[in-house]
């Protein structure tokens, strides 16, 4: 928050009784929230099927389709892309880049849709 100042903050929503809703989490976005609102700075939770909808809508792709359908919007990553993972595989450190580069697409998509519906 120091450092750069974001005037928002976008995170994945996790639903309620859900397999990523868990203590820990909630308390830790919770803080988020506080230092936001201390900041003046806004947060705002997109669910997995924005985050879809802006990549292309595609059924249920896995996370290294998603990465590089954002590689094919952010050219820029492609050095990032990460090998392609055998299912015994742990996930690659990389993997993270993509899934944030995803949920800022998502933000900006549907941003997009809510100024362009506005009157």
């Amino acid at each position: 928050m120091a450092t750069f100042h974001p005037s928002v903050v976008v995170l994945r929503s996790v639903e309620k009784g859900g397999w990523r809703d868990r203590p820990s989490l909630r308390r830790t976005m919770g803080s988020i929230r506080r230092q936001l609102r201390a900041a003046g700075a806004s947060l705002v939770h997109l669910r997995a099927a924005a985050v879809r909808r802006a990549l292309g809508n595609y059924a249920k792709p896995n996370k290294e389709y998603m990465a590089r359908l954002v590689v094919a919007r952010l050219p820029e990553l492609t050095w990032q892309l990460p090998p392609h993972r055998k299912p015994w595989q742990a996930e690659h450190w990389r993997m993270p880049i993509f899934d944030a580069a995803a949920l800022a697409l998502a933000y900006f998509v549907v941003e997009m849709e809510r100024r362009a519906e506005a009157p």
